[in-house]
């Protein structure tokens, strides 16, 4: 089992591995040359990390590959990414992004490219987490409207639950 984990004391991105008789922590990646405040992170299928940085007033994705060399950035315009938090990948290595600050989840191509903005019913408030199953089917956690809403790939909603009698959740991640 790996488990990546962001340490917000430092931010640095370690690395958990178990297996049947020892555990094992190590540093990946300092982030700190680039991200200032990363709160998410996923991998591809070649192990390349994708971090989200949600530093005010703009956010970005950062990709590093697995020797933790940094690729690249993902950042969109009109408007820009504000407080990202959760992302996905999909097989055809498109980004998925619950980007809070602006109450949208969006897919983009890794040049930044918006290529699908999800609109749900009742309306993205704060999107919290984003997932991608392997058939294309979108999850989305909205934490101020306590829901998780199922999607098509081209945004038609299949459901939605409603998760408490609460107005908030806090930090609601959606694992598949």
């Amino acid at each position: 089992i790996n488990s990546l984990r962001d340490d917000g004391a430092y931010n640095i991105l370690k690395k958990l591995t178990i297996t049947n008789s020892s555990a094992n922590v190590s540093q990946i990646i300092d982030p700190k040359p680039h991200c200032t405040f990363p709160v998410s992170i996923t991998s591809d299928d070649k192990n390349q990390l994708y971090v989200a940085d949600a530093y005010l007033p703009d956010g970005c994705i950062f990709i590093f590959a697995s020797n933790a060399t940094a690729l690249g950035e993902v950042c969109t315009q009109n408007p820009s990414l504000k407080n990202p938090n959760g992302l996905s990948l999909d097989s055809q290595g498109n980004i998925y992004i619950a980007d809070s600050g602006n109450g949208r989840v969006i897919k983009v191509s890794v040049d930044g490219s918006i290529l699908q903005n999800y609109r749900t019913t009742p309306s993205l408030v704060y999107p919290y987490d984003v997932k991608v199953r392997n058939d294309g089917v979108v999850y989305i956690s909205d934490s101020q409207c306590s829901c998780i809403y199922q999607l098509t790939n081209d945004g038609q909603q299949c459901g939605v639950i409603e998760l408490e009698d609460k107005p908030y959740l806090s930090r609601p991640f959606i694992t598949l």
